[in-house]
């Protein structure tokens, strides 16, 4: 694992020592579009999650009324 903690000190070291605008490009061209995926894939998940716990109950999707 050292050789990630090397890897991650030189990386950031390089990253803050680019001017600003380079910073903001960066995080524009990879971190939004990377945040969007995750949220994304979350997003996925729980509407898997919330189907598979309704289909188990038995719910007609109705919120706050027990199923008929």
């Amino acid at each position: 694992m050292d050789w990630l903690a090397d890897w991650w000190d030189g990386f950031e070291l390089w990253l803050t020592q680019l001017w600003f605008p380079f910073q903001v490009g960066l995080v524009i061209v990879i971190v939004l579009p990377a945040c969007w995926w995750a949220a994304r894939l979350i997003d996925i998940g729980i509407d898997r999650v919330s189907a598979a716990v309704a289909r188990r109950r038995g719910s007609n999707g109705a919120v706050g009324r027990p199923p008929r």
